[in-house]
This record gives structure tokens, C-alpha cells and sequence, in this order.
């Protein structure tokens, strides 16, 4: 937006935190925290004549066994629904039939309802079962803004194709329910890169002057799903011959910018600190559920602990006077927290001491910064309580980067003589430096071209 208010033209294809999208002269696809069309962030559905399952990401629908075939519905936003024919090799939608192969996801295929429209891909598991990803929002004929402008997405649909949309489009869910086979889901993200590619490439050509800018999001989906030493040879193969094939496009005038926010670690052992302030007294329950009379403090989602403030929390319980020293508290005793002779957490820190602007009130109280190998235990994340505070990761999702920021630096390559000491909210002054534009007041990087220089 800043760029464009200067003149400067701008591509943005599938930038995280980008929905919904917001007006300026340029183009946008929107990415991370894009719903699906049902509204969630991503809920795949595992269709089977067999036993109900317990699924923590998706959906588990019935078959019903009729003559010839199974029978089923489709559900879709506002309660409507599409029904389907299903005979253990294809699926009969809208009247026309689609042969399901094991190990090979379909193509993009439209599930219409009244109201919308939306595209989803289907596996066949077996001869009474399929899985369906996320219904996506049909870019064609969009039933909610993805771009900016809105005809964007349609454009691209129509020149290259339909593609996903859901912000995570990749169904880390289905791999880590264990319905996706890590083959599937392997191809799965590449088919989605594939689409990225096409997209990137059709905007860098019309760019003639400005930024055009792309996230490849299949080396931290895949990352997370294995550490074969094989499959990241490949992934970063591909990358690598991404940039040598971005580099060829390139006019000697032209500069190229590679990042990644983040690194990558092996992910051994989960940390409960649900579990962690039960054990320590500051969390309490009645029955199943929080005592919110007497508790303390809570964890709910990846970043740390919330205080259980009176006048911001319903039933808060701790005052703004009392706050500080519970804040102290709570960061010294985390700190001490073993694993056998291990120290799981590197820093404790007071989001009010490192953070500042107008969201900083909206972070946890205190943030943890975790050694590698230790992570935030997903149900703890959602907001449960658990008993151990320590156990083995036994999940699908083998590794991550919920760690200690400086200990997952992510990387920067450019063919720009940039400052080698750098950081992420460094890019935006840089680019604005590119263009002879001053950053903002809330810009709190510097040009890594003026150190460089």
C-alpha cells in the first residue's frame, strides 16, 4: 500500500495474513487465514461405510449402502448440501461421473451448491472410503473476496487454471489424522506449488516495473511432515531450480530478494503447560473443566501464558496490582522446568517488556521460547488440560519452529549487496530504500541497503 501511494506497481500472490484483501492500486492473492468455504481454516472430510472415526481436524461422514452403490451428501455452507453416488472406484457428482484412483489425487472438482460454488480434490483410501480436502473457494466464481481486485482470482483461473485458496491449503490435518499417507500428502503440496509457480511466473511477467512477490509455502508444509533426508534433498532441489529459473527472467536492472521467515528443527518431545500450571497450583478444575474461580493462569494457542486478569478475562481473578509479580513468578519457576537433566525452555519473557504499538495488548502475558526438540503440545494449544507435562511426539508432525527465535533463524539471499546482519522487519525499509521512499513511523527495521552501502 505504501509502494503504491509512491506510484509503485506491486504483484502480491499468496503473502501470509493478506485476507481479506485490501484495496490499493495493485494485485493481491490472498493467503494465510483465507477460510475455506465453509468458513473454517481447513477441514477435510473422511468419507467410509466403516466405524465412525474420532478426527481432530476434519469431518467424518456415513456412507449409506444402497443397491449398487454408497450414498452420501456433501454438506456446504447455510446447511445446503450436494448428494453423490460413490461405487468404490468413482464418484457420480451433479450427474457426472469421476474415477477416483488410490494413491492419486482427482483434479479440481466443482461441488456446486445453491448459493455458491466451491472445488475439491478426492482420494480413494479404499473400496468403502475417500477422503475430500477442504472445500475450497471457488477462485472462478468466488463466493467471498481472495483478491484484490476481485476479478484477480478469476483471471488467474481462467488463464492458468483453478487452484487451492484456502489460506493452508496443504492438509497438514488430514497427514497428522493419519487419513493422508505422507505420499499423499507429498503430492498433494507439490501440486499446490505447481499452481504457485504458474501464478508467480504469469505475474513476473507483467511486472514490468515495481515488486512482484510470492510465498512458496511447500518447504515449511513439507518440513513439518518429514525429515527424510531424501524428500528435503528433493524439496530444496526444486526450490533451487525455482530461483535459477526466476533468475533467468530478470533484467539487469532487476533485483531478487530469497527469504524465509524461519528455520526448521526436529520436533521430540511436547510440552503440556496446561498440564504444568495444574501441577504448580495455578490452574484448577472442576471435574473436566477450568475452575476459572481459582485459576491463575492458562495457555490457549502456540505463543505462552495468559493471566487470568480481572476486567479482561469474564471471571479474572488476578488484579492489575497483582499481575507483575505473578508474571515474575511464573517466568522463574518456568525456567526451571527439567526433562530429565535437559532445560526445555530457553527465555521466559514479558510480552509487556518486548513488545510495543497498538495489538502488543493482545498478546499472551508471557511468551516462551522453547529449545528445539520441545514444543507446545497441541492440545494444550487448544486450550485443554492435560496430566503429563512432558511426553514423546508420537504425531505425524515430526518437526517445527516454535522455537527460541534466534535458535530457527531463517535465511536471506539477494542479488542486492545487502547488510549481513539482518532481520525480517528489515524488508520493508529495504524495499522502500529501493524505490527512494522513507518508511513509515511504525516501520521498525532499517534498509540492510543503507548498511550495506
Amino acid at each position: 500500500k505504501i509502494l503504491a501511494e509512491h506510484g509503485v506497481s506491486s504483484h502480491i500472490v499468496r503473502v501470509p495474513v493478506s485476507w481479506p484483501p485490501e484495496e490499493f492500486d495493485g494485485f493481491l492473492l490472498s493467503s494465510m487465514g483465507t477460510p475455506d468455504l465453509m468458513g473454517t481454516q481447513g477441514t477435510y472430510t473422511l468419507f467410509s461405510a466403516g466405524p465412525e472415526r474420532e478426527l481432530t481436524h476434519g469431518v467424518f461422514v456415513q456412507l449409506r449402502r444402497a443397491e449398487t452403490a454408497y450414498l452420501g451428501e456433501i454438506e456446504g455452507p447455510g446447511k445446503e448440501s450436494v448428494a453423490f453416488e460413490f461405487d468404490g472406484a468413482s464418484l457420480t457428482l451433479h450427474g457426472r461421473r469421476h474415477t477416483l484412483s488410490p494413491g492419486r489425487h482427482s483434479p479440481w472438482i466443482e461441488v456446486r451448491f445453491k448459493s455458491c460454488a466451491g472445488l475439491a480434490k478426492f482420494l480413494l483410501l479404499s473400496e468403502d472410503s475417500f477422503y475430500m480436502t477442504a472445500l475450497q473457494i471457488h477462485p472462478g466464481k468466488p463466493a467471498s473476496s481472495l483478491s484484490h481486485p476481485r476479478i484477480f482470482s478469476v483471471a488467474l483461473a481462467r488463464l492458468l487454471g483453478n487452484f487451492a485458496t484456502c489460506g493452508l491449503a496443504e492438509d497438514l490435518g488430514g497427514c497428522d489424522d493419519r487419513i493422508l499417507s505422507l505420499d499423499a500428502f507429498l503430492q498433494q503440496a507439490y501440486e499446490i506449488h505447481e499452481e504457485r509457480e504458474k501464478q508467480f511466473f504469469h505475474c513476473l511477467g507483467r511486472t514490468r516495473s515495481g515488486v512482484c512477490a510470492v510465498v512458496f509455502d511447500g518447504t515449511d508444509r513439507i518440513q513439518h511432515m518429514t525429515r527424510n533426508e531424501e524428500h528435503l534433498r528433493e524439496l530444496y532441489q526444486r526450490m533451487d531450480e525455482l530461483v535459477g529459473r526466476t533468475r533467468a527472467e530478470l533484467g539487469p536492472n532487476d533485483a531478487l530478494v530469497v527469504l524465509s521467515d524461519h528455520g526448521f528443527k526436529p520436533l521430540l518431545k511436547l510440552i503440556d503447560l496446561n498440564a504444568w500450571l495444574l501441577e504448580n497450583g495455578y490452574l484448577f478444575l472442576t471435574e473436566d473443566e477450568i475452575d476459572w474461580t481459582r485459576t491463575k493462569a492458562y495457555t490457549l494457542g502456540l505463543a505462552g501464558i495468559s493471566l487470568n486478569l480481572t476486567g479482561r478475562e469474564k471471571q479474572g481473578v488476578v488484579s492489575t496490582d497483582q499481575a507483575p509479580l505473578l508474571r515474575q513468578e511464573l517466568a522463574h519457576k518456568l525456567s526451571a522446568l527439567k526433562d530429565e537433566d535437559v532445560s526445555p525452555i530457553e527465555s521466559v519473557s514479558e510480552s509487556c517488556k518486548i513488545y510495543h504499538g497498538p495489538y502488543a495488548p493482545n498478546a499472551p502475558d508471557l511468551i516462551i521460547g522453547y529449545k528445539p526438540g520441545y514444543g507446545v503440545h497441541k492440545e494444550a494449544a487448544r486450550g485443554r488440560v492435560g496430566t503429563t507435562v512432558v511426553v514423546d511426539n508420537d504425531n505425524p508432525w515430526v518437526a517445527d519452529h516454535c522455537y527460541h527465535a534466534d535458535l530457527v533463524p531463517g535465511v536471506l539471499f539477494s542479488t542486492l549487496d545487502l547488510s549481513e546482519e539482518a532481520s525480517l522487519v528489515d524488508l520493508a525499509p529495504t524495499v522502500l530504500e529501493l524505490f527512494g521512499i522513507e518508511p513509515v513511523d511504525f516501520h521498525d527495521g532499517r534498509s540492510l541497503l543503507r548498511e550495506a552501502s
